[in-house]
Formats: C-alpha cells, structure tokens, sequence
C-alpha cells in the first residue's frame, strides 16, 4: 500500500474561516477600522451581518444598514455614493 503522503503533489485548503481564523475575525476587524478612519465607526455585530459575501457587496449592505447611513451623513454631509470606475466609495463632495 502506498503512504498517503505519496498520494499527493499539493493540498490545497481555503483557509478564511475554515482552518484559521474561526468566525472571519480578521475581515470584520478590517472593516471596523476602514469605517472607523472615515469617521463612520461601525460595531461589530454590524460588521459581521453580512459576511460572506463578496465584499463589495458587503461593503455596499453595510451602507445600506439605516444607522451605519446616518453615520456617514453625519460625518460627511451626504450619503454615500460608489464611484463607477473603481467600485470605491466616497462622499458626494470628493466626485
């Protein structure tokens, strides 16, 4: 019988949430502070809502959560809008 290991080239494993960070720390924890230097903190419950997605779309559900747009109103003066080009977001005064 041949030893498994000889059965093999290369294992591959997708690591994000499966073999290391349990509960997608990491992603939640970049997006809390990527919100939070916009001055638009968010919590980590609303963070992690929608993990799982691409994040883009993520991204773009967290805007759509009421607290999370209010915030950014607040700290921008505007809701915020995607910049077609690049898929960036932005407040309606740097277009």
């Amino acid at each position: 019988m041949t030893p498994i290991r000889d059965s093999f080239d290369m294992v591959v494993f997708d690591w994000a949430g499966t073999m290391v960070d349990f509960g997608s720390r990491a992603p939640v924890l970049a997006l809390m502070e990527a919100f939070a230097a916009l001055d638009t903190p968010v919590t980590e419950d609303e963070a992690r809502r929608d993990m799982g997605r691409a994040k883009a779309d993520h991204v773009r559900a967290l805007f759509e959560q009421p607290r999370v747009n209010e915030a950014w109103r607040a700290a921008h003066g505007a809701a915020p809008i995607r910049r077609r080009s690049n898929g960036s977001w932005a407040n309606s005064s740097s277009r």
